[in-house]
């Protein structure tokens, strides 16, 4: 499904920029090359992460969200204005988008949570409980 969304995502950022990319005499391509480029890194990640262990992901959202909430503070200060917009972060040639970066967090620790879902408490006809974990 991923996958799927990514392609789709591909083919409209394709069909949004190559009529300008022709008239402004550059590559059609250009545009998506790039975004392909950023689509293999964002599997990449999501791949790697998706196989992370419940504890590290634990252990690294609270920092995260320490982290992340002092660069959404930074970009009041020293953020770049773009299009009337301050909302980015200019690092050389990175622009950093702090907002994006702020989604990811909540499902970071939503992940480290999981482990305590999947524990269900089952009642069994003594009057302890045994505590069964799927």
């Amino acid at each position: 499904m991923v996958l799927a969304l990514v392609c789709f995502g591909l083919v409209m950022v394709f069909s949004a920029s190559s009529a300008t990319a022709l008239l402004d005499d550059s590559s059609p391509l250009s545009l998506v090359t790039r975004q392909a480029i950023y689509a293999l890194i964002g599997l990449g990640l999501y791949l790697a992460l998706s196989r992370a262990r419940p504890g590290w992901m634990r252990e690294v959202a609270g920092p995260a969200v320490a982290v992340t909430l002092v660069l959404l503070l930074a970009v009041l200060a020293v953020g770049a204005e773009i299009n009337g917009a301050k909302r980015w972060i200019d690092i050389g040639p990175i622009q950093i988008q702090n907002v994006k970066t702020s989604k990811i967090f909540p499902i970071a620790q939503q992940k480290g949570l999981d482990k305590h879902l999947h524990t269900i408490i089952v009642v069994s006809e003594s009057p302890e409980l045994t505590r069964k974990t799927y």
